[in-house]
């Protein structure tokens, strides 16, 4: 989370960053999984989770390029076979932000 401030003519002066308590280095995976289970309604994570995970696939590829990211960019089916490896992070994020949300 990022708390901005700004002066009486709406002019951006300050950004802090908050909630530092999940900032890691770590598997794309896990951010994917505690997102979907913190934020998604049930109905959500099983009928559009291909296509939620696309969406953000095609965002992240989008973002990486205006960054000038200088390695090799991910493919969807690198980013597949993440989630997969990594599958027992979205049962993790479940268990804390429930099955149900």
């Amino acid at each position: 989370n990022i708390l901005f401030k700004y002066d009486e003519q709406k002019t951006l002066r300050d950004i802090k960053f908050v909630d530092y308590q999940l900032m890691f280095w770590g598997s794309v995976a896990m951010d994917i999984y505690n997102f979907m289970m913190s934020s998604w309604q049930i109905d959500l994570k099983v009928s559009k989770f291909d296509e939620l995970l696309r969406f953000y696939f095609e965002k992240l590829i989008e973002n990486l390029k205006i960054l000038k990211h200088e390695r090799k960019l991910p493919t969807f089916e690198d980013l597949e076979g993440e989630l997969l490896r990594k599958g027992f992070l979205g049962e993790f994020s479940g268990m804390f932000c429930g099955f149900e949300s």
